[in-house]
């Protein structure tokens, strides 16, 4: 998802590692725009992780946890789902310190970072 809200976002081209849903579409735009919600709405509030560049350990955590809880059988040997995305997030942040010292334009980053995580 891309989103430009300058009046907000303080870190121009910034990328953001938190898992986020379709769901959570709505319930955003209904807190960014001031209009009550016309009931209940599913869903949880973009407008935390715009601000918290990298996701809380407890996002992580209730990952790990739903994904064991919901296991058939003996956890696998391999890496686990997210053993895997830790990896990716580490990765990544790996990717953006390179970029930053290239002091590269917003475009060229993005390109920069895709490339590094291929």
């Amino acid at each position: 998802m891309v989103v430009s809200w300058p009046a907000r976002i303080k870190d121009k081209g910034g990328l953001r590692a938190q898992f986020t849903h379709v769901i959570d579409v709505v319930p955003t735009i209904l807190e960014v725009t001031g209009i009550p919600a016309p009931g209940e709405v599913d869903g949880n509030r973009l407008t935390l992780k715009l601000d918290r560049p990298q996701p809380p350990p407890a996002d992580i955590k209730k990952l790990e946890a739903a994904m064991k809880a919901a296991a058939d059988g003996p956890v696998s040997q391999d890496l686990t789902l997210v053993q895997r995305l830790e990896a990716r997030f580490e990765k990544r942040e790996e990717c953006r310190k390179k970029a930053d010292a290239q002091k590269l334009g917003p475009i060229e980053r993005i390109e920069f970072v895709r490339g590094c995580l291929a």
